[in-house]
């Protein structure tokens, strides 16, 4: 990369955006039924299979986004430096969550959804169904006697993504923008 990183956390940001930015892109070219797909994995043909059958596009993907754009950049950031202000998308969330469940003291008198939101992806307790022909992910978020749950369908929490990732675009731009222009 041509850029040189002025934060060390930063590495990870451009490196979730741009492996999110390839998956997506494979995905919405149907790369996984593609004859340079069946090439390029002809060695491999239980990857092939699993590949084909399973999509890249499915839903357990959004735990993989979430993760690499909550969780890795919330724990790398350890002074606090990116300041994303991912709390602002609470309001969105509100809206979008259905089934909402908290008795957290810290709750009252709105829910903390991002962070209930990283909590359940960092410890893998994330459920998919189909709800009313939706396809949904529930996030439970349990520490001792307390616990959040809420679910959304996972196509609101593509919408919730892309929020995300416009504030960390937003951030990258502002930080390297000399860079970007060169």
């Amino acid at each position: 990369m041509g850029i040189k990183i002025k934060k060390e956390f930063d590495s990870y940001l451009f490196q979730a955006v741009s492996t999110i930015s390839l998956v997506t892109n494979l995905s919405n070219s149907n790369f996984q039924n593609s004859e340079y797909c069946a090439n390029f994995l002809a060695d491999d043909p239980v990857a092939l299979f699993v590949l084909r059958e399973s999509g890249i596009g499915n839903p357990a993907t959004l735990q993989m986004y979430l993760y690499a754009l909550l969780v890795a950049p919330y724990e790398v950031d350890k002074k606090h430096e990116i300041h994303l202000q991912l709390e602002e998308l609470n309001n969105d969330i509100n809206l979008l969550a259905f089934n909402v469940y908290s008795n957290y003291n810290y709750d009252v008198p709105k829910i903390n959804y991002i962070k209930h939101i990283r909590n359940a992806v960092a410890h893998s307790r994330c459920n998919f169904s189909i709800e009313n022909s939706d396809y949904c992910v529930t996030f439970i978020d349990t520490f001792g006697n307390s616990s959040c749950r809420l679910t959304m369908k996972t196509i609101d929490v593509g919408l919730i993504l892309d929020k995300i990732l416009n504030k960390i675009f937003k951030y990258l731009y502002t930080e390297y923008y000399q860079e970007f222009n060169k």
